[in-house]
C-alpha cells in the first residue's frame, strides 16, 4: 500500500479528519490533502515525521515498514469494561459511605445511586445490561460463577455476594459474573 493509503487508515482508526490532522501537525491543508489524494508520493522526512507524530504512529507505519495499527476491540467490549469498573467503584463507594454521618451518608448514597442509574441508562443504549445476581439462587447453569473457597455450594444456594456482574449484550451472556454463596440451599427454611 501506498503512504497515502496507510496515512488515510490511519486517520480512520484514529478517527481524525483532514482538518484535525492539519491542526495537530502544523501542515499547510493542502499539502496534506496532496499527501492523502497520493498527488505527493514521497513527502520530505520532516513531513512525514510530523504527521507520523500527529497520527501517533511511528514514521516506519507511514512508510510501510511496519504493519498497520489493528482496530480496537469493539466499543461494546470498551463499554462493558468501562462499566464494570464503574459499577466496582460505586460499590467500594458504598462501603466507604457507611463512615460517613447519616446526612453525608444519604447524600453519598444518592449520588452513587444516580451514578448507577446513568451508567444503566448509556450501557442500555448499547443493549449492555449489568446484572446484580445478590439475594437471588444460584443453579449450575447460571452465568455466574460461585467462587466459594474450598466450600461446596449446591445448586439452589443464594447468593450471598456479588463481586462481578453478570453482563448481557442485547440479551446473550457477554462475561460471567462472579459472586459468593451461601453453604444452604434457599430452600433450607422451609417447613
Amino acid at each position: 500500500s501506498t503512504i497515502a493509503d496507510r496515512v488515510i487508515a490511519v486517520m480512520r482508526h484514529r478517527r481524525l479528519s483532514s482538518a484535525d490532522l492539519a491542526r495537530a501537525n502544523g501542515i499547510h491543508a493542502n499539502t496534506l490533502a496532496r499527501i492523502a489524494s497520493g498527488q505527493t508520493q514521497s513527502p520530505r522526512p520532516k513531513t512525514l515525521a510530523a504527521l507520523a507524530k500527529a497520527l501517533l504512529v511511528r514514521v516506519d507505519v507511514l512508510t510501510g515498514k511496519l504493519p498497520l495499527p489493528q482496530p480496537p476491540e469493539s466499543v461494546d467490549d470498551h463499554l462493558v469494561e468501562l462499566g464494570c469498573e464503574m459499577w466496582q467503584l460505586c460499590r467500594q463507594a458504598q462501603g466507604w459511605a457507611e463512615n460517613l454521618g447519616e446526612r453525608r451518608q444519604r447524600r453519598a448514597h444518592s449520588q452513587i445511586q444516580w451514578g448507577l442509574s446513568r451508567l444503566a441508562e448509556i450501557l442500555s443504549s448499547r443493549g449492555i445490561e449489568l446484572q446484580d445476581r445478590t439475594g437471588q439462587k444460584w443453579d449450575d447453569g447460571d452465568p455466574i460463577d460461585v467462587i466459594n473457597a474450598s466450600v461446596s455450594v449446591r445448586p439452589g444456594a443464594i447468593i450471598t455476594n456479588t463481586l462481578e456482574p453478570v453482563v448481557l449484550h442485547q440479551g446473550k451472556v457477554k462475561r460471567r459474573g462472579k459472586g459468593i454463596a451461601s453453604t444452604t440451599t434457599g430452600d433450607a427454611n422451609k417447613p
